[in-house]
């Protein structure tokens, strides 16, 4: 039974960090409609020059304020805790 279960969070990481990797590429493109319901409407994103809301992020991104030409991805964490969900991404 605890395989079972090990099994699913595997998959349910795996589907997780695709995700991710897939936002890497949406941002790259400037797809702002693909990243909109991808971002919760209270997050923050933290950059070195500030910190920003989410209407903000996307239109940094789409006026390419902050252009993300290409993410190259040396690892990734997926997290769950207590109903949230922490990706990080290196």
């Amino acid at each position: 039974m605890a395989q079972q279960s090990n099994d699913k969070t595997s998959i349910t990481e795996q589907e997780i960090i695709s995700l991710s990797r897939q936002k890497w590429i949406w941002m790259e493109e400037k797809n702002i409609e693909k990243l909109k319901p991808l971002f919760h409407d209270k997050s923050k994103f933290v950059h070195m020059s500030g910190t920003w809301k989410k209407g903000e992020e996307l239109e940094i991104i789409k006026t390419g304020s902050i252009w993300y030409k290409k993410a190259d991805i040396h690892d990734v964490a997926v997290d769950f805790l207590a109903r949230r969900l922490l990706c990080g991404v290196v």
